[in-house]
């Protein structure tokens, strides 16, 4: 049994990203080590849970330990596009943390990607990325195309926005037809390889031009 074409692209699109970022001089760019934090695990997990899954193996646990560690990278990603706004990336923690918990708590899942805990990080982590998002198209002195955060920030948008009706939906589709659940979740990849073509793009931008200026 092969694995997917477009999972092997996933893989490969998110390499592309971790060497962009990598590339990316330390002084050019305040996101470039929280960032090569997010994509390389981001890398790690991806090809490690194919493989596992290839294997017929079930690799529902290290997708479900991955959760709360992305949920604080992406978020470190935002703090430190707008610093100022520590008290509201505070409270998204606590909300995303104690949701997260709350889930795992309850023993959700049940040998399966613990849906709800995704779900919870993917709407807030949208709603934080939209501010931010809304904040650079108000504030910012250049281009918005011109901005390395712009072309990061969309593609985490697409990726987590993109998956709240998938997450949202999937364990009852699961339930009444699993054929049907099958088919939404080959969604996800694809979302995967905007998340991470995006964020190539960004670093590589990132690594042509000076340091942004916020606003």
């Amino acid at each position: 049994m092969w694995i997917a074409p477009q999972l092997l692209f996933m893989i490969l699109v998110i390499f592309v990203a971790f060497i962009s970022v990598l590339r990316i001089p330390n002084e050019r760019w305040a996101l470039r080590m929280v960032l090569m934090y997010l994509v390389g695990m981001g890398f790690v997990v991806e090809a490690v849970g194919n493989f596992m899954a290839h294997q017929g193996e079930n690799n529902s646990s290290l997708y479900n330990a991955f959760i709360p560690i992305e949920f604080v990278l992406v978020l470190a990603v935002l703090q430190r596009i707008r610093p100022e706004w520590n008290k509201a990336w505070a409270l998204c923690l606590a909300v995303g943390m104690l949701g997260i918990g709350y889930c795992y708590y309850k023993g959700l899942g049940k040998g399966f990607v613990v849906a709800e805990a995704a779900l919870i990080i993917s709407v807030v982590l949208s709603i934080g990325i939209m501010a931010v998002l809304w904040s650079l198209a108000n504030n910012s002195t250049r281009s918005l195309v011109k901005l390395p955060e712009f072309w990061l920030l969309a593609g985490l948008l697409l990726y987590f926005g993109g998956m709240v009706p998938v997450i949202a939906s999937i364990r009852f589709l699961f339930e009444m037809d699993k054929v049907l659940a099958g088919k939404l979740w080959l969604i996800a990849p694809y979302l995967c390889i905007v998340r991470y073509a995006f964020t190539a793009y960004a670093a590589i931008l990132a690594r042509r031009t000076a340091p942004a200026a916020h606003g």
